[in-house]
């Protein structure tokens, strides 16, 4: 694991601030790669043509000896924060902003190689977090690396006043197990049969009053 490295930006207290009063559209995104030529430029023009403003990217797969960076796409519109991947150019977490917003980026922060943290101007002020969970194939050490951070970070790094917003890949899987608690709430057209053990280990590190994934599920967005 990486350790923390944070960068610290300048933003005017009232002209660069966002105001959550006014909505913000935001995505993720498991891009498989954007080490292929013309891979970032589809990203970014994807996000226009959705209109969306903030995009939580994962498996980038880019490489660089900085903790964090920061990459323009050629028309200055939108700014690509990204961690590295490994050198296999396995990996890689990062957020795609719009330019409007990138005025009011205050810092971005390397948590680990899976997850980074950018954030922004207001009151309150907005973390948006991106987090990619290993698989619940993947190996035990690497799991309890990821959540013991994960938690530790939102634990002891979030304020109380924040508004934070994960986003991500958490490899978290609803199964058809939930359709029997909850029909009107998942519906019936769920791909697995079993919620799988990611679900409830996020959901009290996410969630702190949380208690079962069906608390989980009524409060998160399903795409």
């Amino acid at each position: 694991m990486k350790q923390q490295r944070e960068t610290t930006r300048t933003a005017a207290a009232d002209r660069d601030r966002i105001s959550l009063g006014t909505p913000i559209v935001v995505s993720t995104y498991n891009v498989r790669t954007l080490h292929q030529t013309g891979k970032f430029h589809q990203l970014c023009s994807g996000c226009i043509d959705a209109g969306v403003d903030i995009v939580a990217v994962q498996e980038h797969r880019l490489l660089s000896t900085n903790p964090i960076n920061e990459k323009w796409s050629d028309d200055k519109n939108w700014m690509f924060i990204h961690n590295s991947a490994s050198q296999s150019r396995q990996g890689g977490v990062g957020l795609l902003v719009s330019r409007h917003l990138v005025k009011c980026i205050v810092s971005t922060k390397c948590i680990s190689d899976r997850i980074i943290a950018v954030s922004f101007n207001g009151n309150p002020r907005l973390v948006v977090t991106v987090a990619y969970a290993p698989t619940e194939m993947a190996d035990e050490e690497d799991k309890d690396m990821f959540y013991d951070t994960l938690k530790d970070y939102t634990s002891n790094q979030i304020k109380r006043h924040d508004f934070h917003l994960v986003l991500g890949d958490l490899n978290a899987r609803f199964g058809r197990d939930t359709l029997e608690e909850a029909p009107r709430i998942v519906g019936s057209n769920l791909l697995h049969d079993i919620t799988n053990n990611n679900v409830s280990i996020l959901g009290p590190i996410l969630f702190t009053d949380s208690s079962s994934p069906l608390d989980m599920l009524q409060r998160l967005s399903l795409t």
